[in-house]
């Protein structure tokens, strides 16, 4: 759970820290709580692999958000992890950690509330392009709370809302969820059971993203009843987060003035990622020559065995630190007696760095092409 404000006496504080902590872009996020701080929790599926849970909402209060980008020499990779109850601690593996404490938790949050924001939301069907009657209901909300939206060409929709306070001319921050979850998720019925939420089994719990929704929704309400000071915030709930970040990828990033955002989605409790890989969706097919394989073989080409030589020439899985590949699908051939003439590969590479997956790709073509020749 993320509720974002941000107070000018913590923005001082990351400025004295900034010179000790180097990394390109960095996010700090500072979790208050009147206990320890839970959060969602996974835990393991169901034999059927459709039961999700986490843990409720209980003893929530405010989060601080900080955000400023370092100029100094970058580092290894950073991320945050929960040091004790009270703080969150940003480190690398070879530096020292730092630990930032929040002397005051105020406003609490409206734990009702919450939960019943969650069930709501994720009773509402919305698998990827089909995200209209969350939008619509989303979009309601917004509205009670006096807030501008618009929803572009995509589905996207987007939210405005001004600044408070001291912090009213400050840069925005933007603050983003999906709404699609993955299948099926048809008459889900959530159940709350302890502290746990989940399903009946019969379909996901979806709180990937909404309860990254819900935490947004929560918190601009806070803001709006609490009157803190707090910058600027522009508001994205996407589409087809699930097919590729559909939503994402198509908006227009004209309407928006941020120079930070904070994804609220996925992850570990206690671990907030500052960067992603690039993703490359790979297609190939390799075309043969029809035979038949009883009578005569000998003119037809085998497009299956082509993708085996190709694949088996092609380095995949983890190729370094940074990079991954993999072929995930093969589909041909039409027939037991007939020589196939056509194969469809579909795979993937993944790299933090732009040039290490273009070197993975490269790879990748030479293979099918060497494979062909």
């Amino acid at each position: 759970l993320l509720l974002i404000v941000v107070n000018s006496r913590f923005i001082n504080l990351a400025s004295q820290l900034q010179g000790d902590i180097s990394c390109p872009c960095t996010i700090m996020v500072r979790i208050a709580t009147v206990s320890p701080f839970t959060g969602w929790r996974k835990r393991p599926t169901s034999s059927s692999g459709r039961t999700a849970t986490a843990t409720a909402f209980t003893r929530m209060s405010l989060a601080l958000a900080i955000c400023w980008h370092s100029t100094t020499v970058p580092r290894p990779a950073t991320t945050w992890v929960s040091s004790d109850p009270r703080g969150w601690s940003l480190h690398n593996r070879d530096q020292p950690r730092y630990t930032i404490y929040m002397t005051s938790i105020q406003p609490v949050i409206n734990e009702r509330r919450l939960l019943q924001r969650f069930f709501q939301y994720v009773k509402i069907s919305s698998p990827s392009h089909q995200e209209t009657e969350l939008r619509t209901v989303l979009r309601s909300q917004l509205v009670r709370l006096k807030t501008k939206t618009k929803v572009d060409g995509v589905g996207n929709l987007i939210a405005y809302v001004a600044g408070q306070g001291k912090l009213a001319t400050s840069a925005p921050l933007l603050l983003s969820a999906h709404m699609d979850t993955v299948k099926p998720c048809k008459r889900i019925r959530p159940v709350m059971r302890g502290d746990v939420i989940m399903t009946d089994g019969k379909s996901v719990l979806g709180a990937d993203d909404k309860a990254g929704i819900v935490a947004i929704m929560e918190t601009l309400q806070r803001l709006r009843e609490t009157k803190v000071d707090h910058p600027p915030l522009e508001v994205i709930f996407s589409i087809g987060e699930e097919t590729f970040s559909d939503g994402a990828s198509q908006l227009d990033y004209s309407l928006l003035h941020a120079p930070y955002a904070i994804v609220v989605d996925g992850g570990n409790v206690g671990e907030i990622d500052y960067k992603s890989a690039y993703l490359a969706d790979v297609h190939a097919t390799i075309n043969g020559k029809a035979a038949h394989s009883g009578i005569e073989p000998e003119k037809g080409i085998s497009a299956i065995q082509i993708a085996a030589v190709a694949i088996s020439k092609m380095k995949l899985g983890r190729i370094d630190q940074d990079t991954t590949a993999n072929i995930g699908l093969i589909r041909g051939g039409s027939i037991r007696n007939a020589i196939p003439a056509q194969v469809k590969l579909h795979g993937e590479a993944r790299s933090f760095y732009k040039r290490k997956i273009e070197d993975q790709l490269e790879r990748m073509y030479k293979a099918l092409q060497d494979a062909c020749e």
